[in-house]
């Protein structure tokens, strides 16, 4: 992903992503909640490796993995995932073959 690319997304999602700070510890930046989203579903890599890597708690990854993939979801559906149509909406009976299977032709 480019420099480019990220600061797009991270400019949508940054008022979603912001955490509250407490008296015992600082709040993680909507930065390094994204990267940390975007390599968990680019590598496939572990809670446990990247809690490692980023020295956080697993509980704290996974809770930041899920919270950000239901923000990215939110807020980028309406203008990436078109609205279903009627014509979409509706499978072709002249593609099915007679064992039931749908065929691509």
């Amino acid at each position: 992903m480019s420099k480019e690319s990220f600061d797009l997304l991270l400019s949508h999602l940054d008022p979603y992503l912001c955490g509250i700070g407490t008296n015992f510890r600082e709040r993680i930046s909507a930065e390094q909640r994204l990267v940390i989203t975007l390599r968990f579903l680019a590598t496939g890599e572990s809670y446990r490796s990247l809690a490692l890597h980023f020295r956080l708690g697993v509980a704290t990854v996974s809770n930041i993995v899920n919270h950000t993939c239901m923000v990215i979801w939110d807020t980028m559906k309406s203008d990436y995932l078109p609205k279903p149509t009627q014509a979409r909406g509706t499978i072709n009976h002249n593609n099915i073959g007679p064992n039931g299977i749908f065929q691509i032709a």
